[in-house]
């Protein structure tokens, strides 16, 4: 059974924001101190380093900058720590590429239906119900006061292991299609026991290898607390790749017995428009090198 076949995060700079606010600010808040506190009488920590700035180096009370020179140097030495800061941090960026939410059974196709597609890298995409698979549907799990994707063993098997969800297809899939081809770089879901009761597992694996190996495998003893608990599957050798099914495997006791699954998220090596780590690295060095010169003109 197919459901719903043709039905990014943008690159996350506030991280850059923060790195590069942070050492600034307590510079900021340390010559405010200095130079706007006059009326202070107790000691100013560092004044003699700050009486010794103050001659061009930063601003004094009321003036902004004394020289262009000095200006210069400040203002590049911004850019600069900006620009290292956002090499840096640009290779962790991540983009969306594909997101179920599996928590809305009204929203117009029984749960089903992705938060987030990326159409410049996908054509299509299918989630299809194993033919083994029992329970397959988004409702609420009372436990947990939430609507996931309940999944269960079309029958009940004890003592059941991830070999017999294999031989007895207890799985759902998620199939990819490229416009041309694709680089997935992890995986995130949520997921939780449907209960306390009996071992429970599940595992994730791919049309790749013909799903011969596991990309992830958990699995949880009887009595194991219930409760949504967030996984990131890291993926080597998913770069340039065509049409890609993903089947996730689930195995409890009886039919009965579940796994939930929630905010199911396929994620590409990096976010765009993010600028080259090379190019910002170049512009970085290159407005140290104009602080630099600034300085020793101001020095001058």
């Amino acid at each position: 059974m197919v459901l719903f076949p043709n039905a990014l995060d943008e690159p996350k700079i506030g991280n850059v924001a923060i790195l590069t606010v942070l050492p600034i600010l307590p510079v900021a808040v340390w010559v405010s101190w200095y130079y706007l506190a006059d009326t202070w009488t107790f000691p100013r920590p560092g004044g003699s380093f700050l009486l010794s700035c103050k001659r061009g180096f930063l601003m004094s009370r009321f003036n902004f900058f004394r020289t262009r020179s000095t200006a210069a140097y400040f203002l590049c030495c911004i850019a600069a720590v900006f620009s290292i800061t956002a090499c840096v941090c640009a290779p962790l960026h991540a983009a969306v590429v594909l997101s179920y939410p599996f928590n809305n059974s009204a929203d117009g196709q029984n749960g089903f239906a992705p938060s987030a597609f990326d159409s410049s890298v996908l054509a299509s995409q299918a989630v299809t119900k194993g033919p083994g698979l029992g329970k397959f549907a988004v409702e609420t799990e009372s436990v947990l006061s939430t609507q996931v994707l309940k999944t269960g063993p079309g029958t009940a098997v004890t003592g059941a292991t991830a070999a017999t969800a294999l031989s007895n297809n207890w799985y759902f899939s998620i199939a990819l299609t490229p416009q041309s081809t694709m680089d997935i770089s992890s995986i995130e879901m949520d997921w939780s026991r449907g209960g306390t009761t009996g071992t429970r597992g599940w595992f994730v694996r791919s049309s790749q290898d013909n799903y011969a190996t596991d990309l992830y495998s958990n699995e949880t003893l009887n009595g194991t607390a219930v409760g949504l608990q967030r996984v990131s599957i890291s993926l080597s050798g998913f770069s340039g790749i065509g049409a890609t099914e993903f089947r996730v495997y689930i195995y409890t006791e009886t039919t009965g017995r579940y796994m939930d699954f929630q905010n199911v998220q396929f994620n590409a090596p990096s976010g765009a428009p993010v600028p080259e780590p090379s190019t910002l690295a170049i512009f970085g060095l290159g407005s140290l090198g104009v602080a630099y010169r600034a300085r020793r003109k101001a020095k001058a």
